[in-house]
């Protein structure tokens, strides 16, 4: 796989199944790659490269620290295999292929979206149905006429209105 194909994997792939920091960490890995630029065809999944933490840090303008826990995200993921080699910076090896078989980026957007419309929807629902209730069916009764009927439907008020009239 290409340096080119790997970095429109991570586009249309990576968001959808990794954090921010790990994805960051993951394009940074793919620029760092020297094999890619010695010949952009090249299958930059061939052979491992070597780079410090230092420098990943540098270019991800990120902390030390939490390179190296993005790392072992990447690494648990099975996205890349780290080689740990004494006073040498470590052996990284990366495995995109199978970052393919996952979700798309656009797939999540459309189900987020669709779940958003669904609740937009039934809450909708909701509001029609309170504002339909008997209790507020719209009628052409002044306030006046239904406050007298009230008290002429009412048992204990409707002596009064006998007595009034």
């Amino acid at each position: 796989m290409t340096k080119r194909e790997q970095r429109a994997l991570i586009t249309k792939h990576g968001a959808a199944q990794l954090e921010h920091t790990p994805l960051a960490l993951l394009k940074e890995l793919v620029s760092l790659n020297w094999l890619g630029k010695q010949n952009p065809d090249a299958d930059a999944e061939e052979e491992p490269f070597r780079v410090g933490i230092a420098k990943i840090s540098n270019r991800a303008h990120l902390d030390a620290r939490t390179v190296a826990r993005g790392l072992a995200t990447l690494e648990q993921k099975g996205l890349l295999t780290i080689t740990k080699a004494a006073g040498k910076p470590s052996l990284y090896h990366l495995h995109l292929a199978g970052m393919a078989e996952g979700p798309t980026v656009a797939e999540l957007e459309r189900k987020r979206r669709e779940a958003k419309t669904e609740a937009q929807t039934t809450w909708q629902r909701k509001a029609r149905k309170a504002k339909i209730g008997p209790a507020t069916t719209p009628s052409k009764e002044t306030n006046r006429e239904r406050r007298l009927r009230h008290i002429r439907e009412t048992p204990a008020l409707a002596m009064y209105w006998r007595a009034a009239a």
